[in-house]
C-alpha cells in the first residue's frame, strides 16, 4: 500500500543526504533547516518501515496513522542528533544552536506529532478514495 502511494522512498533518501551535505557547511543560528532535515529523513524512515510491513489491507487508516505519529516523534532526535553534529563539525565559539535552541525545538513536539499523525490520516483518505474506486476531482463516480 505504502508503494503505491510512495512509489520509490530511496530516491527520497537520495535527495534528503544531498540537502545534509549542502546544509552542514553553512553557518546558520536557526533550528529550522535542521527540523526540516530531520522531519524529511523521520518520514522517510516512517515510509521505509511501513512499506516493509505485511500488507493488511483490513486498516490501512491505523498503519498509516501509526506511521504518521512514529514520523512526528522521530523528528526530535533526529533534528536534535543534526543540530549536534553542526556543532561538534563546525568546532568554534559561538556555537550555531544554542540550549534554548534545543528546548524550543522539544517544545513543538507535541504539534510534530500531531501533525506527522493529521497528515498520515490525511493521505490514508486519498489513498482510500484513490485506489478503492472513490470519486475523482470532479466528484464523478
Amino acid at each position: 500500500m505504502a508503494d503505491k502511494i510512495f512509489p520509490d522512498y530511496r530516491f527520497g533518501f537520495m535527495i534528503t543526504g544531498v540537502l545534509f551535505f549542502v546544509w552542514l557547511p553553512f553557518d546558520d543560528a536557526t533550528p529550522l533547516p535542521a527540523m526540516l532535515l530531520g522531519g524529511a529523513f523521520a518520514a522517510l524512515l516512517a515510509v521505509r518501515w511501513l512499506s516493509g510491513k505485511a500488507q493488511n489491507d483490513r486498516q490501512p487508516f491505523r498503519r498509516l496513522w501509526r506511521a504518521g505519529l512514529v514520523a512526528g516523534g522521530l523528528t526530535l532526535p533526529i533534528t536534535w542528533g543534526l543540530m549536534i553534529l553542526k556543532i561538534s563539525a563546525h568546532g568554534h565559539v559561538p556555537v550555531e544552536n544554542a540550549p534554548g535552541q534545543f528546548a524550543a525545538v522539544a517544545s513543538v513536539t507535541p504539534l510534530l506529532v500531531a501533525g506527522g499523525g493529521l497528515i498520515a490520516a490525511g493521505l490514508s483518505a486519498f489513498e482510500r478514495n484513490k485506489f478503492a474506486g472513490g470519486r475523482d476531482d470532479a466528484g464523478c463516480q
